[in-house]
């Protein structure tokens, strides 16, 4: 990512200005359609998946298993995440098609979410491939999310072009609310949004394994309360630009990452692989920190 020192408000005759005449470029309008009808049909083909499974789960009368609401919970929270995908990618490819700056900004930073994410499981699930009583190695899983790694690899591609950046501010000329904040900022926002989201749905009447403990009733509860009130309010003080924000999201993350690293310490299964996306996550808001520095807003061009 490049670093440039200026304030985050485009100054008067800043070609990326909202208020600046449109620069030199190559138009990728018909990109934007062709990557928005993608994304549409690919929320549309989720929530068919979606409500597919429903239909078949209601007329099939799948038996439920011992866990009982424990299952049922983390069923029901699979399916609001999916549903909210579906319809993210929707509204995501309709801003694309109309060539909206916020759409840019968000397919950007959600293209670099997927990269990564599907590339760590890409690896855990390569170091994790299933073997057959003959010795050889079950690649599908692995060989599909190498394909995730790839497509998502377009999108981000794609989006960080400058002529793809320049096309939405000169058809989208007024300034929206991603363009208050650095990218990576917002970035940071989302994931600990992400991260919060996990810990609600972990909110059963169980044993909830954590870190390799196993906690019941109000310590539970109390734990998971305390985690993703953290992270909430790290999203919202980081997003308002309040260092407050950015050492509550670096405590949260340097504690899970110290129970996650004594999990993998503790338990032979647990695999190192596990740690790479906390120790990435750590190095991201070390990287960040400059964003909050002397209560300046630094504007961080886009990954």
């Amino acid at each position: 990512m490049d670093i440039q020192g200026t304030e985050a408000s485009a100054a008067p005759g800043d070609p990326t200005g909202p208020d600046s005449p449109p620069s030199a470029h190559k138009d990728r309008y018909t990109g934007l359609c062709i990557f928005g009808v993608m994304e549409i049909l690919a929320g549309a083909m989720v929530a068919v998946g979606l409500v597919a499974s429903l239909l078949i789960m209601t007329f099939r009368n799948v038996p439920t298993p011992p866990e009982g609401k424990v299952f049922t919970v983390l069923r029901v929270g699979f399916w609001l995440s999916v549903a909210t995908l579906a319809i993210a990618l929707i509204v995501l490819g309709i801003g694309t098609m109309r060539a909206r700056r916020w759409a840019w900004a968000l397919n950007l930073i959600l293209s670099w979410f997927a990269v990564l994410m599907s590339a760590w499981l890409a690896l855990i699930s390569l170091f994790n491939a299933p073997q057959s009583k003959h010795g050889v190695v079950d690649l599908s899983a692995p060989f599909g999310l190498i394909l995730c790694v790839i497509l998502s690899l377009i999108f981000c591609l794609f989006y960080r072009d400058k002529d793809v950046e320049l096309t939405c501010r000169q058809r989208d000329p007024a300034e929206r609310w991603t363009d208050r904040r650095p990218l990576p900022v917002i970035a940071a926002s989302m994931l600990a949004l992400m991260t919060a989201s996990t810990f609600l749905i972990s909110l059963v009447p169980s044993s909830i394994p954590i870190y390799g403990l196993f906690l019941t009733g109000v310590p539970a509860t109390a734990l998971l309360l305390f985690q993703a009130g953290a992270q909430i309010y790290a999203a919202i003080a980081m997003f308002k630009l309040r260092v407050s924000g950015w050492w509550v999201a670096l405590v949260a993350e340097i504690a899970s990452a110290a129970l996650l690293v004594l999990q993998v310490v503790r338990t032979p299964d647990s695999a190192w692989t596990s740690l790479i996306m906390p120790a990435a996550y750590l190095i991201f808001l070390f990287w960040l920190r400059r964003c909050f520095r002397n209560n300046e807003t630094v504007r961080l061009k886009p990954f």
